[in-house]
């Protein structure tokens, strides 16, 4: 799911790249439309004929008003590419919150994980001292039947003996645990 989301992000970022330069080369040409709509009105200006009051020149007309067309195309494709980018950049904004959060949620996920694989200190403690008080208990109940039932003790007995091997592993666990660190 994060590979998937990283890919859409970096298509999301190509994107926004590609629109960013498509802005730039409008906004190119709109001021260069500009500069040369404002030469040739000022040409127009200067090629009235001064002894025919006020004839223009229809070609020159003509292409100042083609000019003015694709200008008002060129700001309008402007505009649509601005609010692109602004959407986009929302996008990529809401991506990146939402990989924030899987990362966030993978980083608590494995510190849940060594939790669980290495148990507290304070739940050793608990388990040790609850697992010595059954041992006592049992030590002192085959020192009772030792006599009267030894079969019964033999079985006490391999009941401490498992007891004491696992509160071993644990407590060898748990000094390569702490030797790790």
């Amino acid at each position: 799911m994060v590979n998937f989301l990283k890919k859409m992000r970096s298509e999301l970022l190509e994107e926004k790249l590609n629109l960013e330069a498509e802005q730039s080369n409008t906004q190119n040409r709109i001021s260069r439309n500009e500069r040369f709509l404002q030469k040739l009105r000022e040409e127009e200006d200067l090629t009235y004929d001064v002894f025919s009051p006020r004839r223009k020149n229809r070609k020159l007309q003509e292409h100042i008003h083609l000019l003015e067309e694709e200008q008002k195309e060129l700001l309008q494709n402007s505009e649509e590419a601005e609010q692109n980018l602004f959407q986009l950049d929302a996008r990529l904004n809401e991506l990146d919150s939402v990989l924030k959060g899987f990362r966030k949620q993978e980083a608590s996920s494995i510190k849940e994980r060594q939790k669980v694989q290495e148990p507290d200190k304070d739940e050793l403690h608990l388990f040790l001292e609850k697992n010595i008080k059954g041992l006592l208990q049992k030590t002192e109940l085959c020192t009772k039947l030792l006599k009267v039932d030894p079969n019964r003790c033999l079985l006490e007995l391999s009941v401490v003996q498992k007891t004491l091997e696992k509160v071993q592993e644990l407590l060898a666990g748990e000094e390569a645990s702490d030797g790790g660190n």
